[in-house]
């Protein structure tokens, strides 16, 4: 018993720890995409997390729902892993109405200028360098911005631009800037190349990829994986399948046993209550045991006559022989059959009240 305690104890205690390590550590895929944030591939996002990190932006990664998507107000939130496609985008559209602040690059601030129902920059040209549209608090450590993506020829007529092409002719030609979208902000820079591992490190592209980040709470979200399936996550799974294997095993390991392990090598003896409450009826009656013999007799070969077919007439040496058919022992059946109503004896009375209580409580 002691050993089963154990036992118990370290299996639910490994439960525990291995429940608690799916359930616990960063919120970051295992495997980190080629253009993620943890990624230095030139394609990667790296070095923007690095010198936000540097300059004291605390930027924390978050697998998400799309399809329960919520952006807190008064919270910058980065999308630039263009994994964002137009389901997600519409939502966080919605999302951003509600007062938060949102920084898209890439396809992710595309696929985002689509759900507002902006236009998309297509404009593109040879390398280059963007300066500041304005001196706003964006733009302030900026000259120069490295770029080499597309910009809008013709900007969203909302659009409060952000960095604009250096040669102005024949128009303006914007490579990012800022949408006011009901209580919230987005920030859009088409041009993935100005944030990415390859261009931060150029002209003032670093300066300008902290800028617009901001100084408060800044959350990079991604889709989780399998999400708008609407799936369980594989560690939510696994838990749910190991939770479940432990409540059975416990309801296994603390069962009552249906039964006796191995079967008797002979039948039971019958219940002791039956023949108590048949002979102390009979002695509550009467004090007379011959009597009480007689009739506890009388009423066993009427049990018997049923089971077997005992004729009413019939003699004892027949009572016996159907007694022992019916399963009696040896003397109980012969003390039912009996030989005469001479003086009871205590032993006769309760041969034949054992025969009486096996009789009928085969017969229920």
């Amino acid at each position: 018993m002691k050993g089963r305690i154990v036992a118990g104890a370290v299996g639910l205690v490994v439960l525990v720890i291995f429940v608690l390590g799916q359930l616990g550590g960063e919120d970051e895929p295992s495997v980190e995409p080629s253009g993620g944030w943890r990624s230095g591939a030139p394609s990667g996002i790296g070095g923007w997390a690095a010198v936000l990190d540097h300059e004291g932006v605390g930027l924390r990664l978050r697998d998400v729902d799309p399809s329960d998507l919520r952006l807190l107000p008064g919270t910058t939130y980065l999308f630039a892993e263009s994994l964002l496609d137009g389901s997600s985008a519409r939502r966080v559209a919605r999302e951003v109405r509600r007062g938060a602040r949102v920084v898209a690059a890439g396809s992710d601030a595309r696929r985002l200028l689509r759900a507002l129902g902006e236009p998309v920059p297509t404009l593109s040209g040879p390398p280059g360098t963007a300066v500041p549209a304005t001196r706003a608090p964006e733009t302030t450590a900026t000259d120069r911005v490295a770029r080499s993506g597309p910009v809008w020829a013709t900007p969203p007529r909302d659009l409060r631009a952000l960095l604009v092409l250096e040669a102005r002719a024949p128009e303006d030609r914007v490579v990012a800037g800022e949408l006011r979208v009901g209580r919230g902000r987005v920030v859009v820079i088409p041009d993935r190349g100005v944030v990415d591992n390859r261009g931060i490190v150029r002209a003032d592209n670093a300066a300008f990829a902290v800028a617009v980040t901001g100084r408060g709470r800044v959350v990079a979200l991604r889709p989780r994986d399998g999400a708008s399936t609407g799936g369980l996550p594989p560690r939510a799974v696994v838990v749910v399948l190991l939770l479940a294997l432990a409540a059975a095993a416990a309801l296994v390991s603390h069962g009552r046993r249906l039964g006796p392990a191995v079967l008797p090598d002979e039948d039971p003896t019958p219940g002791r209550s039956g023949y108590v409450d048949a002979l102390a009826a009979v002695l509550a009656r009467t004090s007379d045991r011959t009597t009480a013999t007689t009739r506890l007799r009388a009423r066993g070969r009427t049990v018997l006559a049923r089971r077997v077919g005992l004729a009413p007439d019939a003699g004892p040496d027949e009572v016996r022989a159907a007694g022992l058919r019916a399963g009696l022992t040896e003397a109980d059946a012969a003390a039912l059959a009996g030989g005469d109503d001479g003086p009871g004896r205590t032993t006769d009375l309760q041969a034949v009240g054992r025969a009486l209580a096996r009789l009928e409580g085969d017969t229920r």
